[in-house]
């Protein structure tokens, strides 16, 4: 049976709505979209839907209490939960540099886990740094 279902593009800011048809998890017409972009969106979208994700997790020894990490690529949505449950057990020390792998290949997916931000090491004790917290 055909199915119709009805998405908003999210790869630029035009969010061009889209019509995408489906028989038997085969996409047999996409419309609406304004460049290929949108249509491989709409496409893989129905098809399997993944996500960039994005969270924190503690860090030791830095100046900021929690370091932002991401996927290095988006994974298929059905493997978010399963992905948060295994960073949520990361214990990382810092110093951390931007874009620093801290688990490499995560579920076997190819992805990466890594660092959204580089965070130095404390060094409270011999050399006064700003405690107000700004940009962390």
């Amino acid at each position: 049976m055909m199915k119709q279902s009805t998405l908003t593009c999210i790869v630029c800011p035009k969010e061009c709505p889209l019509d995408v048809y489906t028989l038997d998890r085969v996409v047999t017409y996409i419309s609406g979209y304004s460049c290929e972009r949108g249509k491989r969106y709409a496409h893989d979208e129905i098809l399997c839907p993944s996500r960039i994700v994005t969270t924190t997790v503690p860090i030791e020894g830095g100046v900021c209490k929690r370091l932002p990490v991401r996927s290095s690529e988006p994974l298929p949505k059905e493997r978010i939960g399963e992905w948060m449950r295994l960073v949520k057990e990361l214990r990382v020390k810092a110093p951390v540099r931007v874009g620093e792998v801290l688990i490499a290949g995560i579920l076997g997916t190819g992805t990466d886990v890594i660092s959204s931000k580089s965070v130095a090491k404390d060094q409270s004790s011999s050399v006064a740094h700003d405690i107000s917290g700004a940009g962390c």
